[in-house]
């Protein structure tokens, strides 16, 4: 306990309560209900410092205990000086002295009274151990229930979402796509519950740039609307689970779950029934808690990001269900993706808003970034406008192309490069097999080392089966001539930099990505150009990996130490038949 009364405190008090208890064992008829008290205190005073020692105690239980308590100490300090007024010492036939007391009558009122002031003392600190322990209880059960619906939350899904919106947002400028917060199209979607908003745009327009802030804008609406919900997933070229659109709505499901105050009753059911017999949630069981979970809340949005980015079954299988559900539970949907045909006949009623970098959003990147270029460009206005007309006009409404040929512009030494550079972005079409082919011709300018480095980088993460972390992706890196040695493990930060802005870590997810599909794109168009052989480099350095891994299970190495060996386990055999089945082709065509 707190506030200078604590243990040793309380425990004096339950020390004085029983040795004037026993005083009043042998007292006369006038004081028995006095003794009967004190009992009843003794034993109170026992059973909350029993429970004092075994549950924390919130400040005003402490405050409120520790006046009681004290309470219960001055009427025990008048009882001893009441009995110390009517015992006397007498000598017993042992030639003990013991305390007796004395046979005359007693004060009638001063006995009501002190034993009246106990039993008030009694009656308070009963209420308070009453209260206290039903108040325990209510947090052992609220603990119970958050700790199971945890394990249920976690049980729907593990994905994280928000992790890539924060960095979404972090990295967003300022002010940038309002052009759509403005829309006629967005002002009669977030009024219209049910509806569907599509947003299309080419390659490198900004689209999931343009979800985060679509999501920003919607969770703050539901801070001041109550009975919002906005749940969303970014879809993702690199996941190739075959169950991949099951696991969307999984996703969907929990962020929507963790706005409720409470879990279903009729998901706590299926979690227990399923934790009895060991099945999971099915496609058709998250289908259903979804329409379920949409139908308490008053107003839902589902946001999903890059629907180009699924293969078509899982696509066609998310939409379908989701427009379902739209038409059960009047939720509603946005949606980004290519400018794609297949894509876009989904969405036949949908409100539609193309996605472009506009000219104000690319000069106010650009604008931004010119602290990244040399001192001297810096310094002077009117090459800095030279460089945002060049490139916005070179960009046409692609922010991944402003960014590639913002990134040569670093190393440039005098305004005259610069504008060499600058012209160089109109010798050809714009592109993006152009401004990636010059970035490779700018790597391989570092040296050989760096080169290397960031070729085999770029080797890995496209042929990646899954999203890598960090270190997962510089432990792969450190196999070289197909032997792994902990001593040639770079670090990220040498990796990114090597990369020239072609390789992106998100640092909230510890995940490292090519900066754009479409640079996933061009290395396997171009895969005989960079790397022909990328299928069994893959094979060979997932091979290498696990036999160092299979070496070291003697020492004290631990699977720690080896953190890339989670994706060598499940994806060898993946690099292995794509060996096999480009060795077929090969022998077919020859």
């Amino acid at each position: 306990m707190s506030f200078g009364f604590g243990i040793g405190d309380f425990l004096t008090v339950i020390a004085l309560a029983t040795r004037i208890r026993k005083e009043f064992v042998g007292a006369p008829q006038e004081c028995r209900a006095i003794s009967d008290e004190l009992k009843s205190l003794s034993v109170l005073l026992l059973d909350i410092e029993v429970d004092m020692t075994n549950s924390d105690m919130g400040t005003d239980q402490a405050e409120r205990l520790k006046i009681l308590v004290e309470g219960s100490q001055a009427v025990l300090r008048d009882l001893e000086a009441f009995s110390d007024k009517y015992i006397a010492m007498e000598s017993n036939t042992n030639s003990r002295v013991d305390r007796a007391w004395k046979r005359f009558k007693f004060d009638t009122q001063e006995v009501d009274k002190l034993r009246a002031r106990l039993i008030s003392n009694v009656s308070m600190l009963r209420a308070f151990s009453e209260r206290h322990i039903k108040e325990g209880l209510v947090q052992m059960v609220r603990h119970f229930d958050n700790q199971k619906r945890q394990q249920i939350l976690d049980w729907v899904s593990k994905e994280n979402h928000t992790a890539k919106q924060n960095h979404l947002l972090r990295h967003r400028l300022a002010g940038s796509r309002r052009w759509l917060l403005e829309s006629l199209e967005w002002k009669e979607w977030v009024k219209s519950r049910g509806s569907t908003l599509y947003c299309p745009g080419i390659p490198g327009s900004g689209k999931t740039y343009t979800t985060a802030i679509v999501i920003e804008e919607l969770q703050n609406m539901s801070q001041v609307n109550d009975g919002m919900a906005v749940a969303f997933v970014f879809c993702d070229y690199q996941r190739q689970e075959e169950n991949v659109y099951e696991l969307l709505a999984r996703s969907l499901l929990r962020t929507l779950l963790e706005q409720l105050d409470m879990v279903p009753q009729s998901l706590n059911h299926l979690y227990d029934t399923c934790m009895r017999s060991g099945h999971d949630l099915n496609a058709n069981e998250v289908y259903a808690h979804l329409k379920i979970v949409t139908s308490q809340i008053p107003w839902t949005t589902l946001v999903v990001d890059a629907l180009d980015e699924l293969e078509p079954e899982s696509r066609d299988l998310l939409v379908t269900n989701l427009y379902k559900l739209q038409s059960e539970a009047k939720v509603n949907l946005f949606f980004t993706s290519r400018k794609v045909s297949t894509i876009q006949i989904l969405f036949p009623r949908a409100g539609t808003v193309e996605v472009t970098a506009t000219s104000d959003d690319v000069q106010n990147y650009l604008a931004d970034h010119m602290k990244l270029l040399p001192g001297f460009v810096q310094r002077n206005k009117a090459i800095q406008d030279e460089i945002k007309d060049a490139i916005i006009i070179a960009a046409d409404g692609m922010f991944l192309l402003a960014e590639l040929y913002l990134e040569p512009l670093k190393d440039k030494k005098s305004p005259k490069a610069i504008r060499a550079s600058l012209r160089s972005l109109f010798d050809r079409s714009a592109s993006y097999e152009k401004a990636y082919r010059d970035a490779m011709v700018r790597i391989q300018a570092k040296g050989k080392d760096r080169f290397i480095l960031a070729k085999t980088t770029f080797l890995i993460l496209t042929q990646a089966r899954r999203p890598l972390r960090a270190m997962e992706l510089c432990h792969a890196l450190g196999v070289e001539a197909n032997e792994f040695d902990p001593e040639d493990v770079p670090d990220i930060e040498d990796v990114l930099s090597n990369c020239t802005g072609l390789v992106t870590y998100h640092v909230e997810s510890d995940v490292v990505q090519l900066v754009h599909r479409s640079t996933k794109e061009y290395f396997e168009a171009c895969r005989a150009e960079w790397f022909p052989d990328a299928a069994v480099v893959m094979r060979d350095i997932c091979v290498a990996y696990k036999h160092a891994r299979d070496a070291a299970a003697d020492g004290k190495a631990t699977e720690a130490d080896f953190p890339f060996l989670d994706y060598v386990n499940k994806y060898t055999g993946s690099h292995q038949a794509q060996v096999v089945n480009e060795n077929a082709e090969k022998a077919l065509a020859n």
